[in-house]
């Protein structure tokens, strides 16, 4: 077998333009996450509560992927699915610019786009989980999940600097017209995928919408290693989210850093992303799935502790939180490449969407619940004391993970 990217295979073909397509999608979403914040807040003059619904609207989509999501992807042609994902979202995200030309452009608006955007995302991303195990063979998927992850983690990188700079020079709105395009590249590089998918069986079964519903959600919590790799990330989420709510604050403030040191330690921080990504799959080789997946929990829990014991010289904090954003970066993209391997190995075909959108939901949802508690305990104690918490709240995820690795794969090929 040639190489995953090697040209005389049809997976490797298929799966390089899928891989393009999306590498340019995650840059443009990295745009439109930093450019829609700032039409908010400069353009349309949001108020905080304004803001805090903007921000739930786009979370809502996540807590209810179980309901539509999962059993949509299980049924249908996922490639069908990605390219009608990525069409809607090119119009919604093209309707802010629009409706900023013609002066219509509200709040109000701006919230229905953005939970509306917020559901094909979600749809799009339960459909690419399904899809790479279609496009590439067993033992090609930690490859590609490590090209996928380090395409987006340098999306991340670039992408914040991008729209900042596109919004400076063409206003903000004006930025959007990039994302919009870069869906619709996406959707054309899917249509160049030539791969037939088998019948979905759960498209035949006749079974009630809500049996597919409660099938996915029985099927997580009743398989050991699905659900610690569901309980897991969530827990760890809802420690991270306390992480969000009080990091900002402790940095800027009581340590005194600036903005602008600010946003290069988190720039530079985003870079570890690119590197655990990249070695992903040897790490994967050196030590197992097992192992990676409780290294790379253990790793990024020592963020919010690096972050608590930066303090006196600003160069020296600046560093030290520096450190704190790479740290955590590296490890949770090795974990989530290694994660993202296992459960598309473990998941049946048939439930993969299901199950993952389950998953999803729990994780995604446990980040504001955290982010709640982090906010009420630091009215009552110090943000140093909070974030070493929410620390060792993490590294307490890696030690359940420790505890039950027997439920985990040793080594999947």
């Amino acid at each position: 077998m040639t190489d995953l990217l090697g040209k005389p295979q049809t997976p490797s073909r298929n799966f390089r333009f899928y891989w393009i397509g999306t590498s340019v999608s995650f840059l443009g979403s990295n745009v439109t996450s930093t450019v829609i914040p700032l039409i908010a807040a400069l353009t349309l003059q949001a108020s905080p509560l304004e803001l805090g619904l903007l921000v739930a609207a786009e979370v809502v989509p996540n807590l209810l992927a179980p309901l539509f999501a999962g059993p949509l992807v299980d049924r249908q042609k996922k490639r069908t699915i990605l390219i009608s994902a990525d069409l809607t979202r090119a119009v919604l995200i093209a309707a802010i610019p629009t409706l900023y030309f013609f002066d219509a452009l509200s709040m109000s608006a701006l919230i229905l786009i953005g939970f509306a955007a917020g559901a094909f995302t979600v749809i799009g991303d339960t459909g690419s989980f399904s899809y790479v195990p279609e496009l590439v063979p067993q033992d090609s998927l930690g490859k590609a999940n490590s090209r996928l992850e380090t395409s987006r983690s340098v999306a991340g990188v670039a992408g914040p600097g991008l729209g900042g700079s596109l919004a400076h020079a063409f206003s903000a709105p004006v930025a959007l017209i990039v994302d919009a395009c870069s869906y619709v590249f996406s959707a054309l590089c899917l249509l160049r995928v030539k791969h037939s998918e088998a019948t979905s069986q759960e498209s035949e079964s006749g079974d009630p919408y809500f049996k597919l519903v409660s099938d996915g959600l029985k099927y997580v919590f009743r398989t050991p290693a699905i659900r610690l790799l569901a309980l897991g990330p969530a827990s760890y989420n809802f420690f991270a989210g306390a992480v969000d709510a009080t990091a900002v604050i402790y940095i800027v403030r009581e340590l005194e850093i600036s903005s602008s040191a600010y946003g290069f330690a988190m720039a530079f921080g985003a870079a570890g992303g690119v590197i655990g990504a990249w070695m992903s799959e040897r790490v994967r080789r050196l030590v197992g799935d097992r192992w990676a997946l409780i290294g790379g929990i253990v790793v990024g829990s020592t963020q919010p502790v690096l972050f608590a014991l930066a303090g006196g010289h600003s160069i020296l904090s600046l560093a030290v939180v520096t450190a704190g954003f790479f740290v955590n970066s590296a490890g949770i993209t090795t974990y989530l490449v290694v994660g993202i391997t296992v459960r598309q190995t473990l998941i049946p075909r048939e439930m993969i969407g299901r199950a993952f959108s389950s998953m999803r939901a729990l994780s995604r949802g446990a980040l504001p619940l955290g982010a709640v508690l982090g906010g009420l305990l630091a009215s009552s104690m110090s943000l140093q004391t909070v974030l070493l918490l929410a620390g060792a709240g993490e590294f307490l995820v890696g030690v359940a993970y420790f505890k039950y690795r027997h439920y985990l794969p040793e080594h999947i090929s």
